[in-house]
């Protein structure tokens, strides 16, 4: 679960799935400043070269992407901020995560202010995400901004 102002989320899958979930409102903020402190420096130098209105979905794609992976490994959220590792080449996202297995993560823009960002661990299939808004309870399509997949850390670590 994660919940930002008055906006919630919540992950729900079949037992023995490590999941993490992540929603945050986008604010006013210095995102080079945090990610300069936080970020691994290519994601750093792909902020700093991004346009300065794509700056901060740019961020929250990250951002979102490592906190929700902190929960699904249970990291600490500074180690997955600087171990989880995610940058789109050629409008493709890859990332490298420290797992032993294969993983997924899907980031969401339900408004222009919300994103939310959900992984899993373990399988490396698309699995089809239900998506509900409420009150009252009704489907969801929600604008998917970045969606990647990985193997084993050691076989896809060589970006680092």
């Amino acid at each position: 679960m994660s919940h930002s102002a008055e906006h919630a989320a919540l992950l729900v899958a079949p037992g023995g799935w490590q999941i993490g979930v992540d929603l945050e409102i986008n604010r006013p903020r210095d995102v080079l400043k945090v990610a300069r402190f936080a970020f691994h420096q290519d994601e750093v130098h792909a902020l700093e070269s991004a346009a300065r209105e794509s700056r901060q979905t740019l961020f929250y794609t990250l951002w979102t992407l490592k906190e929700s992976f902190a929960k699904a490994l249970q990291l600490e959220l500074v180690d997955a901020l600087r171990q989880c590792v995610f940058w789109n080449e050629g409008g493709k996202w890859q990332g490298r995560v420290p797992v032993g297995s294969a993983w997924r993560a899907t980031v969401f823009q339900p408004r222009p202010e919300i994103f939310v960002a959900a992984s899993w661990i373990g399988s490396s299939e698309a699995v089809s995400l239900q998506l509900w808004e409420w009150p009252p309870k009704r489907r969801a399509e929600w604008p998917v901004i970045a969606a990647c997949a990985g193997a084993p850390s050691d076989v896809d670590a060589a970006r680092a």
